[in-house]
């Protein structure tokens, strides 16, 4: 599961940073579990 999620956020960040997708394009409930998938782990550390 996390590295189906971290597959596509890299997907999505190198889609975004090319200037493949637009800013509306973007799955941002995905984008929201990420953060807070990530934040969690930062905050534990």
């Amino acid at each position: 599961m996390v590295e189906s999620l971290l597959e596509d956020i890299r997907d999505t960040r190198n889609a975004l940073f090319h200037f493949r997708a637009e800013a509306d394009e973007v799955d941002r409930d995905q984008l929201d579990i990420a953060h807070s998938y990530f934040t969690g782990i930062a905050n534990t550390v």
